[in-house]
C-alpha cells in the first residue's frame, strides 16, 4: 500500500495554527502596553492578560505538536531551494521552542518576583519557585530578549508565507489557509 504526504493541513491544523496566532499576538501587544502604561489598575490587568495568554497557548502548543507526530506536516514544493527548505523548518522548530520555553519561563519569572499567576481574573496559580529579586532580573532579562527573538521568527514566518503566497504562488500559504495545495 502506497502511502502519500498530505497536500495540506487538516481543518484542525488550521483552526490551532490560527488561535494560536491570535493568542500569541494579543500576548505580544499586552506586553508591549504593559510596558508602556503607568503603574496602577490598566497595568495590573494587562500582566494578567499576558500572564493568562501565555499559560493557554502552552497547552495549544502541545497539541499542536502531538497532532504533527501523528500527521506530518506537508511536504515543501520540489522545486523550492534547499536553503529555504532549511529555513522554514529551521524556523518552525524555533517557533514551536520559543512558544514551548518562553511561557515555562514566564511563569517561572512571575515566581520569582512574587505572588501567584492568575488566569483570566479566575483562578491563581501558586508561584513555582520562591520570590527571589536577583534571580527575577535574570530570568525577566531571558524572557524579554525570547520575546523579541519570537517576534523576529514571527515576522520570517509571515514574510515567507506572503512570499509564497503572493509572488511564488506554490501553495505552501494555501495549505494554511484552505487546506489546498498548490494553485493550477
Amino acid at each position: 500500500m502506497e502511502t502519500h504526504a498530505p497536500v495540506g493541513y487538516t481543518a484542525t491544523q488550521r483552526w490551532i495554527h490560527w488561535l494560536t496566532a491570535v493568542i500569541v499576538i494579543a500576548l505580544l501587544a499586552a506586553a508591549i502596553a504593559m510596558n508602556n502604561v503607568a503603574p496602577g489598575p490598566l497595568m495590573n490587568n494587562l500582566y494578567v492578560l499576558h500572564w493568562s495568554l501565555g499559560v493557554t497557548v502552552f497547552p495549544l502548543v502541545l497539541i499542536r505538536l502531538a497532532i504533527r507526530l501523528r500527521r506530518p506536516a506537508p511536504a515543501l514544493p520540489e522545486e523550492m531551494p534547499g536553503w529555504q527548505r532549511f529555513a522554514a523548518h529551521a524556523n518552525h522548530a524555533l517557533l514551536y521552542a520559543i512558544l514551548l520555553v518562553n511561557p515555562v519561563l514566564g511563569y517561572l519569572t512571575k515566581s520569582a518576583f512574587g505572588g501567584p499567576v492568575t488566569f483570566f481574573w479566575i483562578v491563581d496559580f501558586p508561584p513555582a519557585i520562591a520570590k527571589n529579586e536577583a534571580l527575577f532580573e535574570r530570568l525577566s532579562t531571558v524572557h524579554v530578549i525570547i520575546g523579541f527573538v519570537m517576534i523576529a521568527a514571527i515576522a520570517a514566518h509571515v514574510g515567507a508565507a506572503l512570499y509564497h503566497g503572493i509572488i511564488r504562488r506554490d501553495g505552501v500559504f494555501s495549505r494554511m489557509t484552505t487546506g489546498a495545495g498548490p494553485l493550477a
